[in-house]
């Protein structure tokens, strides 16, 4: 974690609170394809339209995606 200085991530420690860090949808579709995969799908989904919400995003994405082998 290179966003919180030390000392603030100590005081999470300390307050026995989470750290939630997150990557940027970039982050991970562009990870995947630098990393040699080729995105072959892609899937959206919600809480299944149990919370507010579910009314206006989906909040959740997969990937298929499949690494191909060159000789």
């Amino acid at each position: 974690m290179d966003y919180l200085p030390e000392d603030e991530v100590q005081d999470y420690i300390d307050s026995n609170q989470t750290i939630e860090y997150a990557h940027t949808l970039e982050d991970q579709i562009q990870g995947q394809i630098e990393a040699g995969f080729i995105i072959t799908g892609f899937y959206e989904d919600d809480f299944g339209g149990t919370r507010i919400l579910d009314k206006h995003i989906k909040t959740f994405i997969a990937t298929k995606a499949i690494k191909l082998k060159v000789d």
